[in-house]
């Protein structure tokens, strides 16, 4: 009898692992985290490769940072070139709209993580792997 005032509670649970757990926003992962994506993406990020659909790969090494801050604003520079904007989330939250000087460009999330970044730009045929600094 005590066996089954647990079992009702341990199916819902197994339930909402395997709904959670099969699901990803992103294409590359992560399948689940406790962090908001809000909560991974607002940091510093660094530049650390260009990543071609092929497979091939170019290491960046131009000091490239990109810093999305929890209030919404994005500032990108590059050696001693800064740029001050904002950012958003689409609605369902796999892009990331940035706005600079009154231009949005839409990013593409492929990967977040609290230490990884992968961000496809306008259907190139190459995403850029960032790194949290």
């Amino acid at each position: 009898m005590k066996m089954n005032k647990w079992v009702t509670p341990a199916l819902l649970l197994t339930g909402i692992a395997c709904a959670t757990l099969s699901c990803s926003k992103y294409e590359d992962g992560p399948k689940f985290s406790l962090l908001t994506k809000k909560m991974r993406l607002t940091r510093s990020w660094d530049a650390k490769e260009l990543v071609y659909d092929g497979g091939a790969s170019v290491v960046d090494s131009s000091n490239d940072l990109l810093t999305f801050e929890n209030n919404g604003d994005a500032h990108y520079s590059i050696g001693a070139f800064s740029v001050y904007g904002s950012w958003d989330f689409s609605d369902e939250k796999d892009l990331i709209r940035v706005t600079y000087g009154g231009t949005t460009d839409e990013l593409k999330i492929l990967r977040l993580t609290k230490k990884e970044l992968w961000l496809r730009t306008n259907n190139e045929s190459y995403y850029i792997r960032y790194e949290a600094k």
